[in-house]
């Protein structure tokens, strides 16, 4: 929960620099991991704008 906010700005959309799709894919992967089974860190992922980050990854995808 604590680092939801750092990982959240790391994902790629508004000021973030050029990612590599690997480092996107394992932040992904980690944000799926802590958020899963534990609602606070759902609700920690929504208040830090990551739903909308993460809506915006999968429309880009297919550009």
């Amino acid at each position: 929960k604590y680092a939801m906010r750092d990982l959240v700005n790391r994902l790629p959309g508004g000021n973030t620099t050029q990612l590599s799709d690997d480092t996107a894919a394992a932040i992904c992967c980690t944000l799926h991991e802590v958020t899963r089974r534990n609602m606070e860190n759902a609700k920690a992922l929504a208040d830090a704008g990551g739903i909308e980050k993460l809506v915006n990854i999968t429309k880009s995808r297919g550009e």
